[in-house]
């Protein structure tokens, strides 16, 4: 696949982020080999991180248990979780 080629269809859609691994701060990856065992979700965590510190009103919504060790749930401000209680939060009863 062509990355440019797929990176310019994803930015038609305004909730999609890309964020290239080469953009990485050093402190990022310390955190994310400190706190995630599952090295392919390590460039995750560190999107997820950036996003929740660049907007107050965002969720990370994942269904991996890795994501929710609290030193994890700690250091992303308590915004991960799962979608049924992401649904709850945009569509309360």
């Amino acid at each position: 696949l062509d990355f440019a080629l797929v990176s310019d269809l994803l930015e038609t859609y305004n909730n999609i982020h890309v964020c290239e691994l080469v953009d990485l701060e050093e402190g990022e990856i310390k955190s994310a080999k400190e706190l995630i065992d599952d090295k392919e979700d390590r460039p995750i965590f560190v999107f997820a991180l950036r996003m929740i510190k660049e907007h107050k009103n965002i969720y990370f919504v994942s269904g991996d248990k890795g994501f929710f060790k609290e030193k994890v749930k700690k250091s992303l401000n308590y915004k991960v979780v799962k979608t049924k209680e992401f649904i709850k939060i945009v569509k309360p009863s």
